[in-house]
């Protein structure tokens, strides 16, 4: 089951840091806003675990993400790409919303942002709207960014991203996770 991220805080059962926060980079530039908004979360997190120079095709940071899970000591994996950063609740939203029964993966929604050559950053809109995906729904299209947070048991029973897959890695991934 999909679960949304809730927009409000109730009181969060994970007493300890349990959240593994797993990100592939080659850009350099924009690892330090990624990494900043992981310190900057209200939650303390477990571990970072970051891939630095891997490799310039994004097709293969699905072949860092598995490497980095494997050694993940977290309860909860939080996929971050590079470019991406969170918002301060994201992290705590999303483990709230796993604490359900059934719960495997927790997204919200995803604002578009574009860096200037002066790093200012101008917001796009909102993509991929926060609601709650049935299987049936997902194999219509990916609904989810892959940017979100899964529980690793949910990773390792689905053995991670398929990588005898050209494409689609996160969408295969979250079919799997489903079914």
């Amino acid at each position: 089951m999909i679960r949304v991220c809730p927009s409000r805080t109730e009181n969060l059962s994970l007493a300890v840091p349990d959240v593994s926060v797993l990100i592939a980079s080659h850009r350099s530039q924009y690892l330090t806003y990624a990494l900043n908004s992981v310190w900057q979360q209200d939650l303390p997190i477990g571990s970072i675990q970051v891939l630095v120079n891997y490799c310039e095709d994004p097709a293969n940071f699905h072949v860092a993400w598995n490497s980095l899970a494997r050694i993940a000591t977290g309860r909860y994996l939080c996929i971050l790409g590079d470019d991406d950063t969170l918002e301060p609740h994201y992290v705590k939203h999303c483990v709230e919303a796993l604490d359900a029964p059934g719960a495997a993966i927790a997204h919200t929604n995803v604002r578009g942002a574009h860096r200037n050559a002066a790093h200012q950053v101008t917001y796009k809109g909102v993509y991929y709207p926060p609601s709650s995906v049935t299987l049936n729904e997902m194999t219509e299209g990916n609904k989810i960014w892959q940017s979100s947070v899964v529980r690793k048991s949910a990773w390792d029973r689905v053995g991670g991203y398929d990588m005898s897959l050209e494409y689609v890695h996160d969408w295969d991934f979250w079919l799997r996770v489903l079914k």
